[in-house]
C-alpha cells in the first residue's frame, strides 16, 4: 500500500489518536490527533490520504477533521490546535473548517558548529528559582493573541515543564534582580536539536550569544543540525539567524478552534463511520513518530 500522507501539522508523536476514513474497504484518508493530558488543548498533528487523485479525499479530510474537533469537545477540550504550511491546502482547509490563525512561525536550520560567543557568554544557566522570572518576560513579550490560544497561567505553565519528557537546556539573562529579559530552551534529540528563545526586543544584542549557547551545547551532545522558531513578532531573530549561516525550512501558520459552539454534541466520543487504524497502518508511519525526524516543530506550550 502506498501512503501518500505529508504531514503539515507538526511531527508524528506515540500515543496519538488515529482516525482513518474508508471506502469499501478503501483506506483514503487519516487524521492523527492527540489530546493533552492535564490540559483543556487538544492537537491536530498530521493529515495525510492514501491514493493520489483518489475521489473524494478533500470530503475525506473535512469530515475528519470535523469529527477530530467534536471527538475533543466532547472530551472537555477547550480549543484545538494546529500548524499547516502557509498557503497549503491543508492550512486552507483548516481555515475553510473555521481555525484562526493567530501567528506565522518561519522555521530555520543550521549546523551545529560548536561556536561560542566571544569574550564569554552573558547568559546563565537557569535556575529553579528564576521560573517566575521567565514567566514574568513571556506575559510581557508575547501577543494578546498568542496568550489567549495558549491560555497559559502560572501554575499550568510549570505543570507542563514538569511533564516535558527529554533532555533539555536553558539559559537566562537578567536585565536587572527578577527582571528576565532573554529565555532560551534547547531541546535535545538523538542527532538534532530544537532552540526556543522568548526575549526583550531591547536587548536583541543577546541573540547571537543565545544561538552560539545552543550550538555549542548540541554539539557536545552529538546533534549535527540546530533548528529554530522565530514567530512573526520577533523579525530580529528571523534576520540574525539569517546572518549566522540559518537557513529557512518552512514558513507555517499557526492556528486554533475553541470548540464551545461545538460542546452541546454530547455524542462527539462515538466515532461513527470514522474507524480506528491498524496496527499495521501505525507501522507505516513508524518513521514519522521519531522526533528527531521533525524536531523543527516547536512545543506550543513554548
Amino acid at each position: 500500500m502506498q501512503h501518500a500522507a505529508r504531514s503539515t501539522l507538526g511531527p508524528m508523536r506515540y500515543g496519538a489518536d488515529t482516525l482513518l476514513y474508508t471506502a469499501r474497504a478503501r483506506p483514503i484518508a487519516c487524521c492523527y490527533s492527540i489530546s493533552l493530558h492535564h490540559s483543556d488543548e487538544a492537537r491536530l498533528l498530521a493529515l495525510g490520504y492514501f491514493s493520489v487523485g483518489a475521489d473524494g479525499v478533500a470530503a475525506a479530510l473535512e469530515g475528519l477533521i470535523e469529527r477530530a474537533c467534536l471527538r475533543a469537545a466532547g472530551e472537555g477540550k477547550l480549543r484545538v490546535s494546529a500548524r499547516a504550511e502557509e498557503d497549503s491546502d491543508a492550512c486552507d482547509l483548516l481555515r475553510w473548517l473555521g481555525f484562526t490563525s493567530i501567528t506565522r512561525e518561519q522555521v530555520y536550520f543550521g549546523p551545529c558548529d560548536a561556536r561560542s560567543s566571544e569574550g564569554g557568554s552573558e547568559l546563565e544557566p537557569l535556575h529553579p528559582e528564576d521560573a517566575w522570572d521567565v514567566w514574568k518576560l513571556y506575559n510581557r513579550t508575547e501577543p494578546a493573541g498568542v496568550q489567549r490560544a495558549e491560555a497559559l497561567t502560572p501554575s499550568t505553565w510549570q505543570r507542563g515543564r514538569r511533564l516535558r519528557s527529554g533532555r533539555r537546556r536553558e539559559w537566562v539573562y537578567h536585565s536587572a534582580p527578577g527582571e528576565a529579559a532573554l529565555h532560551a530552551e534547547l531541546r535535545l534529540g538523538k542527532r538534532s536539536a530544537a532552540l526556543n528563545l522568548h526575549y526583550d526586543p531591547e536587548y536583541r544584542r543577546l541573540l547571537p550569544d543565545a544561538i552560539n549557547q545552543a550550538r555549542l551545547a548540541a554539539a557536545q551532545h552529538g546533534a549535527g543540525t540546530l533548528y529554530c522558531t522565530a514567530r512573526d513578532h520577533q523579525a530580529e531573530l528571523s534576520g540574525v539567524l539569517e546572518e549566522m549561516g540559518h537557513s529557512l525550512l518552512v514558513s507555517q501558520s499557526r492556528l486554533v478552534m475553541y470548540t464551545s459552539v461545538l460542546s452541546y454534541a454530547q455524542e462527539a466520543r462515538a466515532i461513527g463511520m470514522a474507524e480506528r487504524a491498524a496496527s499495521v497502518f501505525r507501522n507505516t508511519l513508524s518513521s514519522r513518530a521519531d522526533p528527531d525526524r521533525d524536531p523543527h516543530v516547536s512545543d506550543p506550550e513554548w
